[in-house]
């Protein structure tokens, strides 16, 4: 059986919520909760995820910056934001005049991101 999934880290559930894991695919990141993730046997196992605290700790990555200060045609990692926190595309981007451009596809993407830093390519 293929895996299309694969967890990055888990996050505390606080009031009342389960735990989440943050999860990646060829396409999206997204979270689901513990017992999804359980249930759909994605690797690796949920007790063996770091905490999300643990894995920015490991991976120090450079800070978002507003998207306001994106610079043109550059190789970008763009994010949108919600409830959960900050959600990474999986593709560079780069801003041209008229929007942003998915540099694998070459296609213009319909986004509105928050954030920006550069791409760092692995």
């Amino acid at each position: 059986m293929i895996k299309i999934a694969r967890g990055l880290y888990r996050t505390h559930g606080s009031g009342g919520f389960s735990n989440d894991a943050k999860v990646t695919t060829a396409i999206s990141r997204f979270y689901i909760t513990e017992a999804v993730y359980r249930e759909r046997g994605i690797e690796p196992k949920f007790d063996d995820l770091p905490w999300k605290e643990e894995y920015d700790a490991a991976n120090k990555t450079c800070p978002w910056l507003p998207i306001s200060s994106a610079p043109s045609n550059a190789d970008l990692e763009v994010c949108v934001t919600d409830n959960h926190g900050i959600h990474e595309l999986v593709s560079p981007c780069h801003k041209d005049e008229t929007g942003w451009i998915d540099n694998l596809t070459k296609k213009r993407v319909d986004i509105q991101p928050t954030h920006w830093r550069k791409w760092a390519d692995g």
